[in-house]
């Protein structure tokens, strides 16, 4: 969905009050993103890299051998799922932190948010390393909970 209407923003509005998320194309434009990209993909080296992930329920894969358990996707951790870009390490001035400390994405994140006077306004995260993040994933590679066929997928995180 877009954000250029104010139905468009009440059906996102219901979408994240009914399951938890709303998907918004295009919030950063093809240029932006595909600049924010080539940005990444030259300095991926500098990015944290981990090569195995351990599920999100915190089991050791390792005591799922038998085939059986093999199948069930929350049994087994994610391979190669990418490297990670903290905030210390993003260009400040790149398209994805611009969008994260633009006070029109906040403004934004908090209409779509607050449905009553008695919902608590959103803030941006202090956390120095976390409050906004780059990830680069290779072909065949994914987050454990989430799975997209995109070639630039921006999450904006509330709590």
């Amino acid at each position: 969905r877009s954000i250029s209407t104010e139905s468009s923003r009440a059906a996102l509005r219901d979408q994240l009050h009914e399951s938890g998320y709303c998907l918004i194309r295009g919030l950063m434009g093809a240029q932006a993103a595909r600049q924010e990209a080539k940005d990444l993909l030259a300095r991926k080296d500098e990015a944290f890299s981990f090569s195995r992930m351990v599920n999100m329920w915190n089991e050791n894969p390792a005591r799922f051998t038998k085939e059986a358990d093999k199948k069930i996707l929350k049994d087994r951790g994610m391979n190669k799922v990418g490297r990670m870009f903290d905030y210390l390490l993003l260009n400040k001035s790149g398209p994805l932190v611009r969008l994260f400390e633009s006070e029109q994405m906040l403004k934004l994140a908090n209409e779509l948010y607050q449905r009553s006077s008695d919902d608590k306004p959103l803030h941006r995260a202090k956390d120095e390393l976390g409050r906004c993040t780059g990830l680069l994933l290779q072909k065949q590679q994914a987050l454990p909970w989430q799975f997209t066929s995109s070639s630039l997928t921006a999450f904006l995180f509330l709590q």
